[in-house]
């Protein structure tokens, strides 16, 4: 199959589970990923998936979206296999070629007694990423963005800054990621300092415009430019082991 047929069929797939919430709200964002793993990822490729997962009774798989673009041994650890805030992957050290995790991190957070905000989840999941990547191997995340225009946009509806806000009746993001977030996880934890930090957009392209009408207003009202990394609802961090 040429890679043209492999990209509509994965169009299709994902298109075909938009039944489920996730994948209704976020198969644009699925696509997005999976074509960048397709550009970073070699063929034979070990890829760990944290976040991720085969079909396991969900109606549909990461397995199967990335192993239409990606000719690799797919491996995968969420939270139904063990909790990373706080545990190990079960893996020896420099054991994966790339390390993928989407969608994922800003569920990582930790509370401390009393209710305060613990960042030691979300460094368990770094350092873990580090220490069973091999050296030169890939490291790649992707979350929602929190300094957005469409995050901030929440603020003229009384709502928090955030791409999904968390609401009563369901889970959601305790907080979102920006862009210097990870700069500082990457500074803190002085693993993948050499870096890539990039925006894209996962809403369609009706909105799309609506929301750049708004970042031009925003620009206006702020009196500066947003960078590229802030422009975009989607949040992506690459980097090599060293």
């Amino acid at each position: 199959m040429d890679n043209l047929n492999k990209i509509k069929l994965a169009r299709k797939l994902i298109e075909d589970g938009k039944k489920f919430h996730y994948i209704s709200n976020g198969k644009k964002r699925i696509y997005n990923t999976i074509c960048k793993t397709k550009e970073l990822v070699k063929d034979k490729d070990k890829l760990l998936d944290i976040g991720g997962h085969p079909h396991l009774g969900h109606g549909y798989s990461f397995e199967e979206y990335i192993k239409i673009l990606c000719d690799v041994e797919y491996n995968w650890v969420n939270r139904d296999k063990l909790d990373l805030r706080t545990k190990t992957l079960p893996y020896d050290t420099e054991t994966f070629d790339i390390v993928i995790s989407h969608e994922t991190i800003e569920h990582f957070w930790l509370l401390k007694r009393g209710g305060m905000l613990s960042w030691d989840g979300v460094i368990n999941f770094w350092n873990e990423c580090y220490r069973v990547l091999k050296r030169g191997g890939v490291f790649y995340l992707s979350t929602r963005n929190r300094v957005s225009p469409l995050a901030i946009n929440h603020i003229f509806r009384n709502k928090p800054i955030q791409v999904a806000p968390s609401m009563l009746n369901r889970c959601g993001h305790v907080r979102e990621f920006s862009p210097s977030d990870l700069q500082d996880i990457a500074i803190h934890t002085n693993l993948f300092l050499d870096n890539t930090i990039y925006s894209q957009s996962s809403i369609p392209i009706s909105l799309q415009k609506y929301i750049d009408k708004q970042t031009l207003a925003m620009e206006k009202f702020l009196g500066k430019k947003f960078l590229q990394e802030e422009t975009y609802d989607s949040l992506h961090f690459i980097s090599k082991k060293s």
